[in-house]
């Protein structure tokens, strides 16, 4: 074999790559004669390259997608969206509050006794308004008893439904993550005093309580545009304890870890403490 050529030991072939590249000598010589060691190829992939993290929000969305009961949910969800507010634009041949003036006639049967004849008297009875119609052509539902479209009333009706549960939730989800944090974070009197707030909102009858008050609202005349409104909010101010017990719970096991010790160390605010780094980790 010529000098210049590069000099390695015999090796079998069924050793291992790895085996190869801890016991060759890997030498090269150059056309100057000189040897220069070669260094040896590192094959290891790093560990944090094989390893993938997951932020919490995609732990969250990557569980929920693979629910088969969340699928379905959210694709009832979806149908009750695209029902309520894409419907009256593709079904529009009635409005919300227009209606039905067609006047659909009835027939009065009556039966008259005059000398001992019976006679019987049909009359025909004609009406403005088409109330209480059957389900047809011009009506897929009918009309209820004031001649409006229930079909129309039930995508608008959903609308508000729709509207009225999701501020009622993100309220509800922002009184308990806000309480239940304070608690959960302060402890001692602070907990306490939120914790019986939360026992003597617990004990009251939701269904019973907004009764009274619908019914104080509507003796007190409150515009229709605001009753509804008005309720959504007493809800959430009725609704918000459960919230609370569960982050409360979450931020008592939370604040005891390791990087909230060092979160303490580094001399971070409270507020950064609870709504950085706490309560995202919920």
């Amino acid at each position: 074999m010529d000098e210049n050529q590069i000099k390695a030991p015999l090796s079998t072939l069924d050793e291992t790559e790895e085996k190869i590249i801890e016991s060759a000598e890997n030498v090269a010589t150059s056309e100057m004669g000189v040897d220069v060691p070669v260094e040896p190829v590192d094959t290891d992939v790093p560990l944090d390259k094989n390893v993938r993290l997951m932020s919490p929000t995609r732990m969250v969305l990557r569980r929920f997608f693979r629910s088969k009961l969340s699928m379905v949910g959210i694709i009832m969800l979806a149908a009750l969206f695209i029902f309520s507010w894409f419907g009256p634009i593709v079904y529009h041949p009635w409005g919300e509050t227009e209606t039905d003036r067609t006047g659909a006639s009835e027939y009065e049967v009556q039966e008259i006794e005059v000398d001992g004849v019976t006679f019987i008297e049909v009359r025909k009875v004609g009406k403005s308004i088409n109330a209480l119609a059957e389900p047809g052509g011009s009506h897929l539902l009918g009309t209820d008893e004031k001649g409006l479209d229930v079909f129309v009333r039930l995508m608008y009706g959903g609308r508000l439904s729709l509207t009225l549960s999701f501020l009622t939730v993100i309220l509800i989800s922002l009184l308990g993550i806000i309480m239940g944090g304070i608690a959960g974070y302060y402890g001692g009197v602070v907990d306490n005093i939120i914790m019986r707030i939360c026992d003597v909102l617990m004990c009251l009858p939701t269904l019973p309580l907004m009764l009274i008050i619908g019914t104080v609202l509507e003796a007190n005349k409150v515009p229709q545009d605001y009753y509804i409104y008005l309720l959504m909010g007493v809800l959430s101010l009725f609704s918000w304890p459960g919230m609370a017990r569960l982050v409360r719970g979450q931020i008592l096991f939370l604040r005891e870890q390791e990087y909230m010790v060092a979160a303490e160390a580094m001399g971070y605010s409270t507020k950064r403490k609870i709504f950085k780094h706490l309560i995202p980790n919920i």
